[in-house]
């Protein structure tokens, strides 16, 4: 199973230079140092937050 945190969209979203770019190079530093069941959790927050972020720019468009 390829994690999101593995992802090509992962980097490229860490290359933004934005809230969401900074959230998710945060996600990725944080990830390189974590056991497999702390990566899972932390790819589900960062989805939830990225989810959040969506929301957000739905409701301001």
């Amino acid at each position: 199973m390829t994690m999101f945190l593995d992802s090509p969209e992962a980097a490229e979203l860490a290359r933004e230079k934005s809230v969401r770019g900074t959230v998710v190079r945060l996600a990725l530093k944080k990830a390189s140092g974590v056991d497999a069941e702390q990566k899972m959790l932390l790819e589900a927050a960062l989805q939830e937050l990225l989810h959040c972020f969506e929301r957000q720019s739905g409701e301001s468009a």
